[in-house]
Order: structure tokens, then C-alpha cells, then sequence
């Protein structure tokens, strides 16, 4: 289905092009974001200083007006036609702009610098999710949504035991769903208004369709010995309804888990990277295109290659993967 294709890019700030991520990337950065069809990809540089820009499917690249070496980049998320894009930083402030990236408006819900951890903004671009946080985490913590690209803001309090690691939202953003890094699932039909606990898992990943009924996420058990258990991740099809498993990959023999993952608009494709083994930190990438019944190992990318972010156009025709390289598909 899918043709990788590699972008090797020196860093923003000169930074050798093999650089990895991993030097300042946590389990909770999102630093890619694509448009519904595919044809606009956005990726965070290496340093985490610029927000770069494609408008034709990743084929060329320039960076956007979003360039400052003070703070790092943490997370960023798009609209679904990708002219609406909202970026936090870490620490600093959250930015969002209507114009696919050629201006940034400071939108800060606090007034203030601080350390902003993770970020989401609904397809229709409208609703907008985004959560700081600093150690002590309770009360060092908040979560705040508005539905009106920031004009208007709503302070929802402390969420979950520390800070939130994963988001997702509905196209019209009423349904809101995020993971603690305790790995726990909550989730808020009314906008943010009130949150109901979901499940109590190792949770690495939160993804779900457009109208947020499905939901998909991914587990990582930690046994106090060997053997690891191997991926897996499972999903829910409706509201209130129950979880079925949809992959246990057994590929790798150290303590691997599904760490990444993107769904398209209908969950009917399903891109995975699991978690490196920790004896070369290498990554591989699977794919679904039967709404996870069977997936297919992607082959094409380098398997030399490590893989952090990953984000699946709503079509489930393109997506941009970032690693040491920046693949598009």
C-alpha cells in the first residue's frame, strides 16, 4: 500500500542530519501533524527550535515563521484541511496559526511561560486541548480546552496523577480523550467539561476516529523479571463498549511495546511502530488496512532507522513518520 520515501535534513541549527531525536524527545512529544488528504505535513527540527512545512505531500520542505532557538518545540497537532496549526513549547507558550504556519498568534491560556506538555486541535479547527505541567505534578498541573481557537478559555484543573502524556479529540471536539503517565484512560464527551475514567492499563498511545466512539490505545507492561510480554495494543468500537485485542507482535525479544501509533478518520487504517529493542534501539513499522484484523510489516523504511512520531492522514492514504530521518509516505 505504502512507498517510503527518505528526507535527510540538516538541523536548524546545524546539527548534523544523523542527529537523533531521542536526545530531547519524551514519551509524550507529538512533533509531526498532517492534513486530511495528505498534501500539507508539518515535523518539528532536531533541536526542537523550528516547525518546519510541506505543502505537496512531503515532497520539498521549508521552515515555518514558527523559528526560535530560546525554547524547544513539545508538541504540535493540525487541523484537518492544515491550516490550523497550534504549537506548545517547553518551556514558553502556546501559538497557534490560521494561515498553515506563515504566522503564529501567542494564544496562552496562563498569561504566562510554562512548561506545556502535550496539545490537540479538532478537525474542524475550532476546538483545542492543551496541558502543563512540572514536577511536583499535584497541583503543578492544568488542563485547558476552548472551542473557540483560543479566544475564549476553560480551566478543567489538575487531570489525572501526573501530567497528561497522550490526547485525542473529535472532529468537533466534544469528545476529548487523554492517558496520565500513570497510564490510565480518560475520557470527556462535553468538551472537558467532566471527564469519566476509562481503564487503568499501561497506556502509551491514545488515538480515536473522528467522532471519538472508537477508541485505540497501546500497552506496555513492565514485569519485575523477564520474559517482557510481547506488544499489544487493543480497541474499542462504540461508546461504553468493551475492548478487543488487535496485535501481539512477538518480533523483538527484550521489553518492546507498541510506542506510536496513528489512525485514519474511519480507524480503518492503522499505522504502529513498536517500541526499539533495547539491545540496537532500532524500530519497525506495521500497518493495517482491515480496521486491525490483520497488519503487514512496512519493509521499505530503513532498518537501521529509529522511529518517534508518526502521524496517518485522516484519508489513511499518506503519513510522515519522524526518526533519524523524516519518511513520508
Amino acid at each position: 500500500m505504502f512507498t517510503a520515501i527518505q528526507h535527510i535534513f540538516s538541523d536548524a541549527i546545524g546539527s548534523s542530519p544523523s542527529l537523533s531525536f531521542n536526545h530531547r524527545l519524551t514519551d509524550y512529544s507529538e512533533i509531526t501533524a498532517i492534513s486530511y488528504d495528505g498534501s500539507i505535513m508539518y515535523y518539528v527540527s532536531v533541536s526542537g527550535a523550528a516547525l518546519m512545512k510541506s505543502t505537496d505531500y512531503g515532497a520539498t520542505w521549508n521552515y515555518t515563521s514558527m523559528l526560535d532557538y530560546a525554547n524547544e518545540i513539545r508538541a504540535i497537532s493540525c487541523s484537518d484541511d492544515g491550516q490550523n496549526i497550534v504549537v506548545v513549547k517547553n518551556p514558553g507558550s502556546v501559538f497557534l496559526s490560521i494561515d498553515a504556519g506563515t504566522s503564529f498568534s501567542d494564544i496562552n491560556p496562563e498569561g504566562s511561560d510554562k512548561n506545556w506538555t502535550n496539545v490537540v486541535i479538532s478537525g474542524d479547527g475550532q476546538s483545542i486541548a492543551v496541558n502543563w505541567a512540572f514536577y511536583p505534578y499535584i497541583p503543578n498541573s492544568r488542563f485547558w480546552t476552548t472551542s473557540d481557537k483560543g479566544v475564549t478559555w476553560h480551566d478543567r484543573g489538575s487531570k489525572g496523577s501526573i501530567p497528561l502524556h497522550k490526547m485525542a479529540i473529535s472532529d468537533d471536539g466534544t469528545v476529548i480523550k487523554f492517558a496520565d503517565t500513570d497510564g490510565d484512560i480518560y475520557e470527556s464527551t462535553d468538551s472537558g467539561a467532566s471527564f469519566t475514567f476509562i481503564i487503568a492499563s499501561g497506556v502509551t498511545f491514545v488515538r480515536s476516529d473522528t467522532t471519538g466512539a472508537v477508541l485505540i490505545y497501546g500497552e506496555a507492561l513492565y514485569p519485575s523479571n523477564p520474559p517482557y510480554p510481547s506488544d499489544s495494543f487493543y480497541k474499542r468500537s462504540s461508546f461504553g463498549g468493551g475492548f478487543s485485542i488487535l496485535g501481539q507482535f512477538g518480533h523483538l525479544s527484550h521489553d518492546s511495546f507498541p510506542a506510536h501509533c496513528d489512525i485514519s478518520s474511519d480507524a480503518s487504517t492503522i499505522l504502529v511502530v513498536p517500541s526499539a529493542d533495547t539491545t540496537d534501539w532500532l524500530s519497525e513499522v506495521w500497518f493495517s488496512t482491515d480496521s486491525g484484523v490483520s497488519f503487514s510489516q512496512d519493509t521499505s523504511l530503513d532498518a537501521m532507522d529509529s522511529y518517534y512520531s508518526i502521524s496517518l492522514s485522516g484519508n489513511g492514504l499518506h503519513a510522515i513518520i519522524a526518526g533519524n530521518s523524516i519518511w513520508t509516505y
